[in-house]
């Protein structure tokens, strides 16, 4: 016997970044295709754990991978209640 489980969330335009670069991101191309990202964080050279390297990456995963929509992951996960 199968549950159905509804979650409601709300997509955000891609020329909206993400202001959590750390959180795991949900997107919608506009060809209809989804992913996810674990991330949207760079670094400028030098060693990737060193927090102040750091930067938004969004502005280029947007470009290559011609995304229309975007949210957090938690968002779309259902809550365990």
């Amino acid at each position: 016997m199968s549950k159905e489980i509804s979650v409601t969330f709300n997509w955000c335009d891609a020329e909206i970044s993400p202001m959590v670069w750390y959180e795991p991101v949900v997107y919608v191309t506009k060809s209809g295709k989804m992913g996810v990202f674990k991330d949207t964080v760079s670094w400028t050279g030098g060693d990737p754990k060193k927090v102040e390297l750091h930067h938004s990456n969004w502005e280029w995963l947007r470009e290559k991978y011609n995304i229309a929509y975007w949210a957090y992951q938690k968002d779309v996960i259902p809550n365990k209640d």
